[in-house]
């Protein structure tokens, strides 16, 4: 029996920016061409038309992934890794260039200090303990490694707490022995 098997439950995306910094860079963008256009005669809603259909893709800000948050289960407990674009001997997110000839590697890393157990008191926890342990743990990493940088939570929000984690657990230890 391999006690050391790690078992992937979730993939977070780590995006270079949240999607309201996308919305306002894009609304701002589309302002000032509007009222360019509206100063050199156009009618307002010709020039919004012109700068949905012409102009929309073209703001100076990409968001792509920059990184991910796994979340493994190994050994009755939870544990956390990031890998993301990082910069030689530096905590912060890298946010290269989208467009570069350099070539860019994440790093992967275990979240220091985080890690889950599935018991409580030697008693094995309810479902709805163990979602909101690692929606919390989710969380505090999401706060405090990775602030500058924006993950992906929404689909596993709406998953997490309707996965039958003492289903899978015992799945996992019977595929184990």
């Amino acid at each position: 029996m391999d006690r050391f098997n790690i078992y992937n439950i979730f993939r977070l995306p780590i995006y270079n920016c949240h999607p309201m910094q996308i919305f306002d860079k894009y609304t701002i963008a589309r302002e000032n061409r509007v009222c360019e256009l509206v100063s050199l005669g156009w009618e307002r809603e010709r020039a919004m038309l012109d700068y949905s259909s012409a102009h929309s893709d073209k703001i100076d800000i990409d968001n792509y992934i920059i990184g991910y948050l796994y979340i493994d289960f190994c050994n009755d407990c939870f544990q956390y890794r990031l890998a993301i674009c990082r910069r030689e001997n530096s905590s912060k997110a890298y946010k290269m260039p989208l467009y570069t000839t350099v070539k860019h590697y994440m790093r992967e890393n275990h979240v220091n200090g985080v890690y889950d157990s599935i018991f409580e008191n030697g008693k094995l926890k309810t479902n709805k303990e163990i979602a909101l342990m690692i929606e919390d743990s989710v969380d505090m990493i999401c706060e405090n490694d990775i602030s500058d940088a924006y993950c992906e939570r929404e689909s596993f929000y709406r998953l997490n707490r309707h996965l039958d984690y003492k289903t899978m657990i015992a799945e996992i230890k019977s595929v184990k022995s």
